[in-house]
């Protein structure tokens, strides 16, 4: 096995089998300058805007946490996000309204997704078998956006959500299922 990242445990790393698959990071996410605005005749209408402490997040596969943002993991680093087990080809939906910013394999860590939300907000996800989302594509929370694989052990989907480039604790934003249905 090869040692974990610096400074954490990554994205990619939680999400390949259980441990990291390389000692590199993630894409790392740069805030870029708001551009000049424009209209984009491809962004669908209605797209709710992020705003921190109001926003559930959708839990993007049915699963349950099995390492939760900050813990330790087998190694000994910090986490950045959660994992999630779910079962074997289960489909991955957008956690939010947003725009993707990245999509294909990334290194040694397989296939990842990142979807940028505004406001300084991007969710990364790993551990996907297939992306069926394409860099530029709009999408509304809980459209389907992946499936994970079907090999031994249960696949598992791992969840990051960034402010500024920065990893936060994603639980407090994911919604509950009383608040399912409200938006």
């Amino acid at each position: 096995m090869r040692p974990s990242p610096p400074g954490g445990t990554s994205a990619a790393a939680d999400a390949a089998a259980g441990g990291p698959a390389v000692a590199e990071a993630p894409p790392r996410i740069v805030p870029a300058a708001a551009p000049p605005r424009r209209l984009d005749a491809t962004r669908p209408k209605g797209l709710r805007s992020f705003v921190a402490g109001r926003t559930p997040l959708t839990l993007p596969v049915s699963g349950h946490i099995v390492r939760r943002y900050g813990e330790a993991d087998e190694f000994g680093q910090t986490t950045r996000g959660v994992t999630l087990e779910t079962r074997p080809g289960a489909q991955i939906v957008a956690p939010f309204d947003g725009r993707v910013m990245f999509a294909g394999p990334f290194r040694g860590y397989g296939q990842i997704l990142i979807i940028e939300h505004g406001d300084g907000y991007h969710s990364l996800l790993a551990g996907l078998e297939r992306i069926d989302g394409a860099v530029g594509q709009w999408l509304v929370a809980g459209e389907p956006v992946a499936t994970m694989g079907t090999g031994e052990p249960r696949p598992r989907l791992y969840l990051e959500l960034r402010r500024n480039g920065q990893p936060i604790n994603p639980l407090p934003f994911l919604a509950t299922r009383e608040d399912k249905g409200t938006g």
